[in-house]
């Protein structure tokens, strides 16, 4: 059995208005994709002028992210890593994801639970998540695109800058994701085994 993974739900809300940033809370490591990210950004950025760019992380490839985004023109916010997540998630309205290994990052539900629509690569356990949600009988969250292809990234990073891609995913996060319910599994489990 898998038990979800909780989330600090009192903590990561819905705000009250969306950010003006796309980007992610994130490290900076080349595994992370943010270069195929910024190249995407590239390709669209002159049809959504009224978006920033943003990342909060830490790692030993940001010089490397630095001149690429330099290189294309783009204006990029790299700040260190933060330690209030909540806060700082606030500033997005689209979280990003096109990593090239991942499972299943917990900022992803952090920003689901803040109903801040996520756009990511399409690895095993992004489409498992949205195959689970939907399962459920809920929707299919998290919008995919192509890995390693900045293109794809690009026209699924533009529809959902462009429809919103709001879908009241903190419904779903709060059902399931929530420490109570995710203590309360743990709980069964053990109940289970001790028979």
């Amino acid at each position: 059995r898998v038990v979800d993974h909780p989330i600090a739900i009192d903590r990561f809300k819905p705000p009250e208005r969306m950010g003006k940033f796309v980007g992610a809370i994130t490290s900076y490591y080349d595994t992370k994709g943010i270069d195929i990210f910024l190249q995407a950004w590239s390709l669209i950025k002159n049809r959504f002028p009224g978006y920033g760019v943003r990342f909060y992380g830490a790692g030993d490839d940001l010089p490397k992210f630095r001149k690429l985004a330099s290189s294309l023109g783009l204006d990029v916010d790299f700040f260190d890593a933060t330690n209030e997540p909540w806060e700082a998630m606030k500033d997005f309205a689209c979280f990003v994801v096109p990593s090239r290994i991942e499972g299943l990052p917990v900022a992803i539900l952090e920003a689901l639970a803040m109903n801040i629509p996520v756009v990511a690569s399409d690895l095993p356990g992004m489409v498992e998540f949205n195959e689970l949600s939907e399962t459920r009988g809920y929707s299919r969250y998290v919008h995919l695109a192509k890995k390693e292809d900045s293109e794809s990234f690009a026209a699924v990073l533009s529809q959902v800058l462009t429809d919103g891609g709001l879908k009241n995913s903190s419904v779903y996060i709060n059902d399931y994701y929530n420490p109570k319910k995710h203590c309360e599994d743990l709980v069964s489990i053990y109940r289970e085994l001790s028979y």
